[in-house]
């Protein structure tokens, strides 16, 4: 990577003739490297045969280049790199470049001499050192001071109960400082002085762990039928203020079901459904995670070191019970053979088999159920083809809200086809047929159509 080069800070200490670019005998610097406690030295060259166009520019970059390496770069105990974990990436590829190979730009260097053959141009580059410690020096405090401004900005969002957006204005604040990750930088809030690295860690701690979740029972419950009241829960902070905005992922314990994403309204409640979820038992456990980087404006949650710095906090992972109040069931069928009863009640089984198996409460008292399910089923008959009979099962199921005229829910059952060697077989075949399709569709129709 070629160096961001200010030109404006360059000043030569004598104008090159071209007597001396050209002498055959070359000076000291090109055969042995100068060494100097008062100056950082950068020698570039670059070949005139190879590159016979911009050779002096290569052989620029690579002195300036040359001059950077020279430039020792720790990390510091108090800085924001010495609290990465020790296997990130970033901190490896922090440490094996210099800052000034990355953004920052060089400024005051020399350009002390040159010199080429017919095979290679040589360029000789200085850089005083103490006039790069006041460089970065003047830059280590404009950094600290944007800083500053943006914790100051993150405060104020933590007191207005806006976490998403304080946690984007400490992350800022981390983007400012980033050429000086590794050093010792100081900031002064309110008129406290305080390592920015070691600051920034405890407010970025404090902040994602004080967020919690409250819900009003010992598990979150969700009726089925009255939703007077919305199921959910609310994101506190640890005194109790509602926090809006948190972005939140929630699934199922234990099973295969569909993660969802949401995040909490502008009360700081998370409203759910059992269609939101997905929920497939009538019981259990949710996952609760919040997602710190949903919490970051898109260019944050892009960048290397806001998500490398991340990575060393934890957020909210909780766990909390739920319970589904299913309402009970009374279920009455008409089932019918070319307008004559059957003896054997095909769809009531298989309904109540799968009322069963969801955590519906099957009554056999239509006063003590919630809803009342009536089945109306009849057969027709169909075509003969090579001495098959074919019949066609139609009719519907209605699921009423208990002592009312209400239609909570309407299944229909159209032409469902049986075969058989007499009319009456093919009749049977159609119910047999359709109690598949009972079982696996209209509880769960019910249960779609309710959310």
């Amino acid at each position: 990577m070629f160096l961001a080069i200010s030109l404006l800070g360059c000043k030569s200490k004598k104008n090159l003739s071209e007597s001396e670019i050209s002498s055959k005998k070359s000076p000291e610097w090109v055969s042995q490297r100068p060494i100097s406690s008062s100056y950082y030295v950068g020698i570039g060259v670059a070949s005139i045969l190879k590159n016979p166009t911009d050779y002096a520019s290569i052989a620029k970059n690579n002195a300036l280049n040359d001059l950077a390496s020279e430039i020792e770069v720790k990390i510091n105990s108090n800085s924001v790199l010495y609290n990465l974990e020790q296997n990130s990436k970033y901190r490896e590829d922090y440490l094996s470049t210099t800052r000034l190979k990355s953004e920052l730009q060089l400024e005051s260097f020399e350009a002390v001499d040159s010199w080429q053959n017919k095979e290679n141009y040589y360029i000789y580059y200085r850089l005083l050192k103490s006039d790069y410690e006041a460089m970065m020096a003047r830059k280590r405090a404009e950094a600290a001071n944007k800083a500053a401004s943006f914790i100051n900005n993150a405060y104020s969002a933590k007191a207005n109960q806006d976490y998403s957006l304080a946690l984007n204005n400490f992350m800022q604040a981390l983007l400012v400082v980033k050429d000086f990750a590794g050093d010792a930088l100081e900031v002064s809030i309110n008129d406290k002085t305080d390592y920015f690295g070691s600051l920034l860690n405890n407010e970025v701690s404090t902040l994602l762990s004080d967020i919690e979740v409250t819900i009003a029972e010992d598990v979150l419950k969700f009726d089925f039928v009255n939703k007077e009241e919305p199921a959910g829960f609310y994101v506190t902070s640890g005194l109790g203020k509602m926090l809006k905005g948190i972005p939140l992922e929630i699934k199922q314990t234990n099973t295969f079901s569909q993660k969802l994403q949401t995040q909490s309204n502008n009360i700081g409640f998370v409203s759910l459904s059992v269609a939101d979820l997905k929920i497939s038992k009538p019981s259990g456990n949710l996952e609760l995670k919040v997602l710190m980087e949903e919490m970051l404006a898109e260019n944050l949650r892009k960048d290397v070191l806001v998500k490398s710095y991340l990575k060393n906090f934890k957020s909210l992972n909780q766990t909390i019970g739920y319970q589904v109040d299913y309402p009970s069931l009374f279920i009455e069928t008409s089932e019918n053979n070319y307008g004559k009863l059957m003896g054997t009640s095909y769809f009531k089984s298989a309904l109540q088999q799968s009322a069963s198996e969801m955590g519906f409460p099957v009554s056999s008292n239509k006063n003590a159920a919630e809803v009342w399910v009536k089945i109306d089923i009849d057969t027709q008959e169909g075509s003969v083809n090579f001495d098959l009979f074919t019949a066609f099962l139609n009719g519907k199921a209605t699921f009423y809200k208990a002592n009312t005229e209400n239609i909570l829910y309407t299944y229909p059952i159209n032409k469902q086809k049986g075969v058989g060697l007499n009319y009456q077989a093919a009749g049977i075949n159609a119910y047999e047929k359709g109690t598949e399709k009972i079982k696996l569709e209209v509880l769960k129709g019910f249960v779609d159509s309710m959310n």
